[in-house]
């Protein structure tokens, strides 16, 4: 796990850090989910859902996808744990995201709070020096 919360003074802010822009995109949704329920890693994997976003901008892209792991939750009560085969490609000056959601019924799990939405307001997205990336998200809850 590669992400850590930061002190906000009254919404969550994280920061996730990943070797390749799938990971940290992979490691923002681990964050979002560890907001709203404990234990991240013991959510099992029994339902799979297929994601498909594209967007202008690669933070329009990353607002996208947190938005529609947040839809999933409040339409079909499914808890996203982690992603399989999720690829981030950039074509003709789009940004395009394929892969799959993976999580169970979120009612078999404690609540903390829940995310309301995902904000504009200090998200970065920035390749280092080492040719990994970070991204910072705040959460409204």
């Amino acid at each position: 796990m590669s992400y850590k919360y930061l002190e906000h003074t009254a919404d969550v802010k994280f920061i996730a850090i990943g070797k390749t822009l799938e990971e940290a995109f992979t490691d923002s949704a681990k964050a979002t989910t560890g907001v709203m329920f404990e234990n991240v890693k013991k959510i099992q994997k029994n339902t799979k859902i297929k994601v498909e976003i594209s967007a202008k901008k690669i933070e329009s892209l990353l607002y996208d996808f947190i938005s529609e792991m947040i839809y999933i939750l409040d339409t079909k009560g499914i808890l996203i744990c982690d992603l399989n085969d999720l690829k981030i490609e950039k074509k003709d000056n789009l940004y395009f995201l394929k892969g799959y959601f993976l999580g169970d019924n979120y009612k078999n799990y404690k609540t903390n709070s829940l995310v309301k939405s995902m904000t504009y307001n200090d998200m970065e997205i920035k390749k280092l020096e080492n040719n990994s990336f970070s991204i910072q998200v705040v959460l409204d809850i």
